[in-house]
């Protein structure tokens, strides 16, 4: 599905990636670890388009879409960020976040896009979270928590069809059990709609937790590529 391949990148004078190559079959699911600097979000921002290789390609199943910009890959990709205001729109309210979400590609004026039609969906959506967000639909996205805004955040990235979703530090900025609804919201997304997933984690217990692949990466190379189940002292160690 996803095919990273003889990718250089750098970053000013520091060369990050000199031949990096990766690749993610369809359906996977993985999880990767690493020192601060080690490239982690540089895959997900070379993956999405946000970053284009010095040189290399990068290709979703057989498309080479190494020259398209992030907006042109955006079809494929649903991107979760660390930052819970990363992704939606504070000046909205949940309804019209949501909107814009479940239209996106269409050409609507604003009153259609936000049209009450969608209502059911929305609620039966954000009621799986548990986070009260079903009742909260005309509420504006800037007073939410930091939780209730990630939950959304989560839950828009990926209406419609995506086929990648990359998680980039995306409970990092929450509290441990909200921290825990996400991650296992997350995992229930994943397994229904199939989705190709890189989800870039700092914390051990959900790196040994979730995923069917394992990732750790030191200055730019993958030093650990592995599908079996690691246990947190297996993960402590090799960050020593």
């Amino acid at each position: 599905m996803i095919n990273l391949k003889g990718i250089t990148h750098s970053f000013g004078d520091n060369k990050l990636f000199n031949n990096f190559n990766l690749q993610v079959k369809s359906g996977e699911f993985v999880v990767i670890m690493g020192d601060n600097g080690a490239g982690k979000s540089t895959i997900c921002n070379l993956i999405s388009g946000a970053l284009l290789p010095d040189s290399g390609e990068v290709l979703f199943d057989k498309t080479n879409v190494t020259k398209q910009n992030e907006h042109a890959r955006a079809k494929y990709i649903a991107h979760v960020f660390q930052d819970p205001k990363v992704g939606t729109n504070s000046d909205m309210t949940v309804r019209e976040n949501l909107s814009f979400a479940i239209n996106k590609g269409k050409s609507l004026s604003l009153k259609r896009a936000v049209a009450k039609d969608n209502d059911v969906i929305f609620k039966e959506r954000l009621e799986g979270l548990g986070l009260g967000l079903e009742d909260c639909l005309d509420q504006v996205v800037g007073t939410l928590s930091g939780g209730q805004r990630q939950a959304l955040s989560l839950i828009m990235a990926t209406f419609g069809e995506p086929k990648i979703l990359l998680l980039d530090e995306h409970t990092a900025a929450l509290d441990p059990q909200v921290a825990k609804v996400i991650l296992a919201k997350t995992e229930e997304i994943v397994q229904k709609n199939k989705l190709t997933t890189i989800m870039i984690t700092h914390n051990i217990p959900s790196a040994a937790k979730y995923g069917d692949r394992f990732i750790f990466m030191r200055r730019g190379e993958i030093v650990l590529d592995t599908r079996e189940r690691l246990s947190n002292a297996d993960i402590a160690e090799l960050f020593e």
